[in-house]
């Protein structure tokens, strides 16, 4: 076949396929409030919030590039699901139960031991990228200590997006726990978040199908 030909065959218009074929994978981890104040419609807007996240991660595009791990916080933190491909937790993201008080540094130090790379799958011929966290409350930070130490030592490792969730958050902490002024949000209610959550969930898919960095996408997200 001549050049000619093998140009005609290059049909103007054409677009790659939205599907992730690198290597990459990132782990997602979701820090839940599991205080007191989180109990009835609150807990049960941010499991199905979770839930909107995974599923937009485990879509067929996404090849498994990504994990996800849910710690739940309140007097103390506890892993809810520890790392998994997103495909085989969509539709099955953990119930929690709400009370105690809220320990944000209880779980900003099991995040920061659960993305050191003994904790994560070994898998061949793939390259773990920056983790992203995902941290949300509806309060503030009432037990145990200061959360901002740990927050700028994991800002060294990954990224992150804290979300105020309700009129009575502490916004001020928040903000400073985030990666940046960028990466802080506030949702109003049950049906913002769950906008939200599925809004990063796009925002991440994006990033690693474009080979762009994660943070500065997640800065640019609309508030």
């Amino acid at each position: 076949m001549n050049k000619q030909n093998n140009q005609q065959l290059i049909l103007p218009g054409l677009k790659r396929p939205k599907w992730i074929c690198s290597n990459q994978k990132q782990s997602v981890l979701i820090l839940a409030d599991c205080s007191g104040s989180m109990v009835g419609g609150k807990i049960d807007q941010s499991t199905a919030a979770i839930d909107d996240l995974v599923n937009k991660l485990a879509i067929p595009e996404n090849k498994d590039a990504f994990y996800i791990v849910i710690i739940g916080f309140n007097g103390i933190a506890n892993v809810v699901q520890d790392i998994t491909k997103a495909t085989e937790l969509a539709g099955k993201v953990p119930s929690m139960n709400a009370r105690g008080y809220t320990d944000m540094t209880s779980a900003l130090n099991c995040a920061k031991h659960l993305i050191e790379p003994d904790k994560l799958p070994e898998l061949e011929n793939s390259t773990w990228i920056d983790p992203v966290i995902i941290f949300f409350s509806d309060g503030n930070h009432n037990t145990g200590d200061n959360p901002i130490i740990i927050a700028d030592e994991l800002k060294e490792k990954a990224t992150i997006v804290t979300i105020a969730y309700g009129s009575d958050a502490d916004e001020d902490i928040l903000m400073k726990l985030a990666t940046s002024s960028q990466h802080y949000f506030h949702c109003n209610d049950g049906v913002e978040i769950r906008e939200f959550m599925a809004d990063i969930g796009d925002t991440l898919t994006d990033s690693l199908l474009a080979g762009t960095d994660t943070a500065d996408e997640i800065a640019q997200m609309d508030r």
